[in-house]
């Protein structure tokens, strides 16, 4: 799997330490229009959002179908210092049991072209719409 194969040097790529802050500010301002207290980063990949929300001090979980992403947002997550409830998982198949009951999702990046068939996009809405508090 491709994002397997980059996960040692996607944050690199990414400008991940340099960009922490600002999504962090970013997100605090998005925060103040939309409070949330569960935040949901879905298709995750290192984490640099659920790790911004743990940093603002809310409760965040990230998910990614890679599992050596999620191995990185750990290492990430735990560098910041910062508590990240982490799922190696398909976001098309992940429940409420699994990984609970969310304010906000967020699916940032490229994530959603790689759902390339309807029944796949319907699949990721019908598990974001239960993992939404009403």
């Amino acid at each position: 799997m491709f994002y397997d194969d980059v996960a040692d040097f996607y944050d690199d790529m990414t400008g991940y330490s340099e960009e922490l802050e600002l999504t962090r500010t970013a997100l605090e301002g998005f925060i103040k229009k939309y409070p949330a207290a569960h935040i949901f980063d879905s298709a995750c990949g290192t984490g640099i959002y659920a790790i911004a929300a743990a940093k603002l001090g809310i409760t965040a979980a990230g998910a990614d179908i890679s599992e050596n992403m999620i191995a990185k947002a750990r290492i990430n997550s735990a560098r910041e210092n910062v508590p990240v409830k982490w799922v190696a998982g398909d976001i098309r198949i992940l429940n409420e049991a699994e990984m609970g009951k969310f304010d906000m999702i967020l699916c940032m990046g490229n994530s959603l072209p790689h759902f390339l068939s309807t029944g796949d996009l319907r699949d990721v809405f019908r598990v974001w719409k239960t993992l939404l508090n009403s």
